[in-house]
Order: structure tokens, then sequence, then C-alpha cells
């Protein structure tokens, strides 16, 4: 992610302008019934506290599966990794950062900036950061009825209105960060019922608390580019001879967004030959927009066996994400 100087320095300035017109979308949800529903036999054995900044651990007892998941997660770490540490060491107001790094729940201020949490930023954007409303009581796509904690059926947690949570911070430009949430919103695939949590949290069925019935959920496991498989969903990729003759690679961009969506992150395309190699990078300077379909020739006439590798570079670190034969 260098060189960051420049554009790191307009992080605080711009840390608002992204939200000029996500505000006028976002819906009251404060009329909605949150109604919850009937658990019993909830095992978690005590009451945790709800305060924002508190120890997410605290959830691990009764959603060790959801726990797991989240701590090896870019969300957990969202405040202590390395970069963004080191790309705030020379910011004027690193606490307009902090807000979407280390936030306070964000369901309060929906569609607006999130407040920075004063205490228990390691824990990045925590359980509480995404689950804990008004009141110190714990929302979610269900709502369960029991003496633990107050969980209540949040309608932010439908399908087709969780991007709502998501682009509080992810509609944002500042930086090395693009405006992912947009791209997602202005594609118009929501319209069909997708989501954000439609590619980047799969869907799972398993018994969401200790003590409660199998439902189908989410995992929190929160796919990006690091993830080889799920990188290599965000392209089609086809191979083929163009009208004179040339060997033609097209690129469609399959993702609900920009690829890549963050400075620093480039993928390469190599087309291995007899004769030699053919190279395309596509990087934030020159990044495929949604549903963009981008076409590079190469002037290779005879008949070969063509090896196309795809890798994602960030920072100094290359993963293959694809890799496959084809003879034209």
């Amino acid at each position: 992610m260098s060189p960051r100087g420049p554009a790191l320095a307009v992080w605080s300035l711009l840390g608002l302008l992204g939200f000029s017109s996500l505000d006028a979308l976002v819906p009251s949800l404060d009329n909605v019934s949150h109604a919850p529903t009937a658990l019993s036999g909830s095992s978690c054995g005590r009451t945790p506290e709800h305060a924002s900044d508190s120890d997410p651990s605290e959830c691990r007892s009764c959603h060790g599966a959801i726990y797991t998941e989240w701590s090896d997660s870019l969300h957990a770490k969202a405040f202590r990794d390395e970069v963004y540490q080191e790309a705030i060491e020379d910011l004027e107001d690193p606490e307009r950062c902090v807000g979407c790094h280390a936030p306070e729940p964000v369901l309060p201020r929906l569609g607006r900036l999130p407040t920075p949490r004063r205490e228990g930023r390691s824990h990045g954007v925590s359980c509480q950061s995404c689950h804990l409303d008004r009141g110190d009581v714990i929302a979610g796509p269900f709502g369960a009825e029991h003496d633990d904690h107050e969980s209540r059926r949040h309608p932010a947690f439908r399908e087709e209105r969780s991007d709502l949570l998501c682009n509080s911070c992810h509609d944002l430009s500042i930086g090395p960060v693009h405006a992912l949430g947009r791209d997602f919103r202005e594609s118009g695939l929501s319209r069909g019922g997708t989501s954000c949590v439609t590619c980047h949290m799969p869907e799972v069925r398993r018994v969401v608390g200790d003590g409660g019935p199998e439902r189908d959920g989410r995992r929190h496991t929160l796919l990006g580019p690091s993830n080889a498989e799920f990188a290599a969903t965000a392209f089609d990729i086809t191979l083929d001879r163009d009208p004179e003759g040339n060997v033609e690679l097209r690129v469609e961009n399959r993702a609900g967004h920009r690829v890549p969506g963050l400075d620093g992150r480039t993928f390469r395309f190599e087309l291995r030959h007899a004769s030699g190699v053919e190279t395309v990078e596509i990087s934030s300077e020159n990044p495929i927009y949604v549903s963009e379909d981008r076409r590079f020739s190469f002037v290779v006439r005879e008949e070969a066996e063509f090896e196309l590798i795809v890798s994602h570079q960030h920072l100094g670190q290359t993963a293959e994400i694809l890799r496959r034969t084809e003879r034209l």
C-alpha cells in the first residue's frame, strides 16, 4: 500500500464526504417491530456485560463457532492491523479513522459514520459493533427470548436491508479505501435480492447459540481477496481468438463493485505459451468496474497451448487464485 502518504493525508478532511447521499436512503427503522421469538433451553449460564467496549470473547461461551470465525477475520484485526497502524501515524486526526476500525455500535447511527470506541479498540469491528443496539439489546436476524440477554430481531439484518449496516463504513472514499458500497448500490444488484452478505458471508445452517434450534444463518469469516477461492469468483475469464486471429483474453467483473477495491492490491494475469509470456495487471489505478468487460489481444497466430495463471498481489505477497490450460 505504498506510496500512501499523499492519499492518506486527506483522510481527516474527507471523513464524512461519503455520506452525502446515503443519509437520504436510510429508512427509519425505529417504528419497525423488533419482536423477539421464543428460545428455550439456553445454556449460556451467565449474563454477559454488553457495554460496547466489552471483550467479544464474552460471546464465545454461547456462540463458539461464530466467535471463532470472527476472530480470524479482517473485522477482528481492523484496528490491530500493522498497515492501518502505520497509515494513521502521520495523520492530524486519526480518530476519524477509528470510527470504522474500532466503532461504537453502528445500529444506533445507521447510515452515518460510526463513533470511535474509547476502550477495547484492539477488538476492531467486534460483535458489539454490529449487534449491540440501543439499551444494550442484542440485535440480529432472528431474535430470541431467554434469560442470558435480551435479543431482538432487527430489520437491518434482513437480506434486503443488510447493506445499510455495511455501508456505514463501506460507502466511503477515504485515502486508499474506495466506496464499494456505493458501487454496489449503483449497480442495481440489490433489486434482485443480492446484498453484501450474499457473497462475503456464505450461508450456513447451524445452531446459532447454545441450546437453540438449527437455523439458516451466515458465516462470519467475511471473505475477501485474501481468500484465493473467493477472489477467483470476482472475474469471468475467457480465452478465444479475435476476428484477426489474435489470442484474446476477456476479463469481466462479476463482483458487485470495482475490483480491486483498495489501493495496493493488484490482480496479475499471465498467459504462458511456447513463444513467451503475455502479462496484464489490473490495479486500483485501472480497476474493472461492475459488469465491465475488458479485452486484451496478443499477437500469437499459431495454434498453441496456453496456460493462464491469475494471482492476487498485496503488500509484497502473491497468492495464485486461478490456473488453467487451453489450446487455441
